[in-house]
């Protein structure tokens, strides 16, 4: 279940917290590296601890517990800079996501564990669209729309709206959640209609899509009602939480909302 904890986060105290994590996950781990070679298609390991030499078959935990050594180090020497970097008050594009980092880091060290991930804070984007949890069961009559990814949904906007999300994951690595529970402060349980997971944020972003704007009472009893729970929980709309309108009749303007989804998402880059 989302609380604001995962969506109200300071960047310098959150990295900083990451920090110590990356720390501790680095003391419990083993020291050593691997090396690899090809041969006929198949991917050989060796491995290398205190001068010894010795090999690897592919499925010997070694070989996890060393790339999460090696993704740990990396990920703890770039929050580093980034810390550096916001204490002197500067606005720098440092990659220190391990989701980011692991595809520039050699092949040999491909193979952390999704547990290398918590243990520093971070969720691990393998696995987070297709992880269960915790979701809108009311009125699964009404979720009749199956979406191109396969997901169910309650309308044709709203799996036009996850067709943008798939979209935009080329240029953001954006992942989605589809109705999840987010409770406020005071115990109140929400189901916005999209979470968004962007690598290289300390934080989840929420959307909320409103439509029948035009009707008093879809206005009074839903926009209003929501709009009121998300301020008194600590959000500001469009910082932390995306509003986005149909316009007379339903109609909808695809690429603008594109635009809007993006401009959201690149403002909360920026730090």
């Amino acid at each position: 279940m989302i609380t604001t904890n995962d969506i109200l986060v300071d960047p310098l105290t959150e990295l900083s917290h990451r920090k110590e994590l990356c720390d501790n996950a680095m003391s419990c781990l083993p020291v050593g590296r691997l090396a690899s070679s090809e041969k006929n298609g198949q991917l050989y390991y060796e491995g290398f601890v205190d001068g010894q030499r010795f090999t690897l078959k592919r499925d010997d935990p070694r070989i996890t517990a060393f790339s999460d050594r090696h993704l740990v180090a990396a990920t703890q020497k770039a929050i580093s800079r980034k810390i550096h970097s916001l204490e002197r008050g500067k606005i720098e594009p440092i990659v220190f996501d391990p989701n980011l980092l692991l595809p520039s880091i050699s092949r040999v060290y491909q193979h952390p564990s999704t547990e290398i991930f918590r243990a520093m804070g971070f969720q691990d984007a393998r696995n987070w669209a297709t992880a269960p949890y915790e979701k809108n069961e009311n009125h699964p009559e009404s979720l009749i729309i199956r979406s191109k990814q396969g997901t169910l949904v309650r309308s044709r906007i709203e799996a036009g709206l996850m067709d943008i999300y798939a979209d935009l994951y080329d240029e953001f690595g954006v992942l989605i959640r589809y109705e999840p529970a987010f409770v406020t402060p005071f115990g109140t349980v929400i189901y916005p209609d999209f979470c968004l997971f962007v690598p290289g944020l300390l934080r989840l972003l929420l959307h909320e899509h409103f439509g029948k704007m035009d009707d008093p009472d879809y206005a009074g009893n839903n926009f209003l009602w929501k709009h009121h729970l998300y301020i008194h929980a600590g959000l500001t709309p469009f910082t932390d939480i995306l509003y986005t309108f149909e316009g007379p009749g339903g109609s909808l303007d695809y690429p603008f909302l594109k635009e809007q989804i993006r401009s959201f998402i690149l403002r909360n880059l920026t730090f």
